[in-house]
């Protein structure tokens, strides 16, 4: 599948980790591997350039100008008995000075204004910044109705999703993660709780603090750019059509065009998941999403080539619901429909603030193919600090397996005689109870199977014979073939398929599931959609594994053992040649050999 029409759950990193506006650098690293760690795949985040420190943060509102500042100055202010004039601050040393100048000149001649008895006063005063110590030992700066801590810049925020992608680097952990930043100017120390100002042009970030320099400091390796995509595009052939066909993005879902040379290319096509991981070894798709008036003269060309422009990876869906969590408007299932172009749900997503239902929801908006996004505080408590109600969310996203499958544990005595036909064989469960999820099947029983029409991702026929799963393959008709749905809504189309179908599913009429491709008969525990003879990409087999142990030092015993040989005789070769000498003989002629 490509990766746009693959729905993920995502969350607002603000709402999950500062809902109570208290931005701890220790707290989001909690609450950011308890995130990563409940499967939430896509991350939107809320960035705060500070114009000051010249860096991008986490922190809406800028911190005192030197680590350790805890005091702000108050320069000199008139007071009338009509009007307070506002309290500016600053931080500057030298605005302090001059404030303490103009301090000194006014107190010497006070001025007297008759109509508004008015008192000029001229004081310097200093308002602490109150600061509070965390039971971890960080001080938090007090800043308005916020609490922020002074290591929330980006260069810090970054080693966090880079030890996740290091920690799961291998075939069976790695995901792909998409980060979202909606970028912002960071409020006044001065103001904190008011509108940001847009700072000057001067004090936008230069060239070498643009977000996509942090960025590749650190992750460069992982990210999947823009840069590398339009290569791709332009040439499939060398890109996702070559090597394996498991990379091969679904036809149906872009265009393509094909060129004099026979070279294919495509404007709107993504590659596949396995394609961006295991081919190109990426792990990570940065983009850009709502961004504020005051940074709108940030050079975003900077960074086009690491981060993907505003709105490509998101594509904002309104959707109703009701109170029991159906969907009622904005879904793309259509069941008279089955193009891609008429109901394209490339980057869908839908923001989620509903609690009462969130559940439910989550689930039908994904059959809906679209990926659903959390944007509030659940319980009232950050997932730093209790992260069970937010694992619920990514789990309720899960289209296929019903809850408590697939089973790994053997009934007792259901087929004693052959163990290896038990729980190794999917199918899609239509009963009310399953509502189109999927279960485990014993791969003998007889079921029809689900057919994939003309590679159609929403056409959907039934084999017309219940058959084994060893034979579903050879049941479908001529324009189809045996298939499992990829997505949420691939799958909604086959569960309505199937009941709407007039045609029985099975004699028995307590069986209420069809074959779909999927399958651990090779290895247990690992699925595929090869068909009944697939092998398990992942498996290493244990037999293949100790002979390579034993042959590799082997192997690397008579190298060794050739080098040396040649070694030795090259040495004495050498030295016997060196060893002989030239004599002359009677007559002049010479002769070699070893002196007598």
């Amino acid at each position: 599948m490509p990766i746009n029409f693959v729905t993920h759950p995502g969350v607002y990193v603000t709402a999950a980790c500062f809902g109570n506006r208290t931005y701890s650098a220790v707290a989001v690293e909690k609450c950011m591997s308890n995130l990563l760690a409940a499967q939430y795949r896509r991350f939107v985040l809320d960035l705060y350039w500070h114009p000051d420190a010249r860096l991008f943060s986490l922190c809406p509102v800028e911190l005192p100008s030197s680590a350790g500042q805890t005091t702000r100055t108050l320069p000199t202010s008139t007071v009338t008995t009509a009007h307070i004039s506002t309290v500016q601050l600053t931080r500057s040393s030298t605005r302090i000075e001059e404030n303490r100048r103009q301090a000194t000149s006014a107190t010497s001649s006070p001025s007297i204004n008759a109509t508004a008895s008015a008192i000029s006063t001229s004081t310097s005063m200093q308002i602490p910044v109150a600061t509070s110590v965390t039971p971890s030992g960080e001080t938090l700066f007090s800043l308005g109705s916020y609490q922020c801590s002074q290591n929330l810049d980006i260069h810090n925020f970054n080693p966090l999703i880079l030890g996740y992608l290091q920690n799961t680097s291998d075939t069976l952990n790695a995901q792909l993660l998409w980060l979202e930043f909606n970028l912002h100017a960071a409020a006044s120390t001065d103001a904190p709780d008011d509108p940001a100002q847009a700072p000057p042009n001067s004090a936008l970030p230069s060239e070498g603090q643009l977000l996509s320099q942090g960025m590749n400091s650190t992750m460069q390796a992982y990210i999947y750019t823009p840069s590398e995509l339009a290569s791709e595009r332009s040439d499939l052939n060398e890109s996702w059509y070559h090597g394996s066909s498991s990379y091969y993005p679904g036809p149906r879902y872009y265009t393509t065009q094909q060129q004099a040379d026979g070279m294919l290319s495509t404007t709107d096509g993504w590659p596949t998941e396995a394609y961006v991981q295991l081919e190109k070894v990426r792990r990570v798709l940065l983009g850009w999403g709502a961004i504020d008036s005051q940074m709108a003269d940030y050079n975003f060309s900077g960074d086009s080539g690491t981060i993907f422009p505003e709105g490509y990876l998101s594509e904002p869906r309104l959707i109703q619901a009701d109170s029991a969590g159906q969907v009622t408007s904005g879904c793309f299932f259509d069941s008279s429909v089955t193009m891609v172009s008429q109901l394209n749900s490339s980057w869908a997503f839908s923001s989620l603030t509903q609690n009462g239902t969130l559940s439910a929801l989550v689930n039908n908006l994904t059959a809906c193919g679209i990926s659903p996004l959390l944007n509030e505080t659940l319980d009232n408590t950050s997932a730093d600090r209790n992260v069970t109600p937010y694992v619920s969310f990514p789990r309720s996203a899960i289209w296929n397996w019903a809850a408590g499958e697939p089973r790994n544990t053997p009934v007792s005595g259901f087929d004693d005689d052959n163990p290896q036909r038990e729980f190794r064989c999917a199918m899609m469960d239509t009963s009310s109870a399953y509502a189109g999820h999927w279960r485990v099947e014993d791969c003998p029983n007889q079921y029809r199977a689900a057919c994939r029409v003309d590679n159609g991702p929403y056409e959907w026929v039934l084999s017309s014979n219940q058959v084994s799963f060893y034979d579903a393959p050879f049941s479908c008709p001529d324009d189809a073939v045996f298939s499992a749905p990829r997505t949420g809504l691939e799958n909604h189309y086959l569960y309505n398929y199937v009941l709407s179908s007039r045609v029985p599913i099975n004699t028995d009429e307590e069986a209420t599931g069809i074959w779909i491709n999927f399958n651990s008969l090779d290895i247990a525990t690992c699925w595929v959609t090869t068909g009944p003879n697939g092998t398990c990409p992942y498996f290493v087999d244990e037999s293949a594994e100790q002979s390579r142990q034993i042959l590799v030092p082997t192997i690397g015993a008579i190298i060794v053992f050739v080098l040396t040989a040649l070694t030795i005789f090259v040495k004495c070769n050498v030295n016997r040649r060196n060893s002989r000498t030239r004599r002359r003989g009677d007559g002049g002629w010479d002769y070699e050999g070893v002196p007598s």
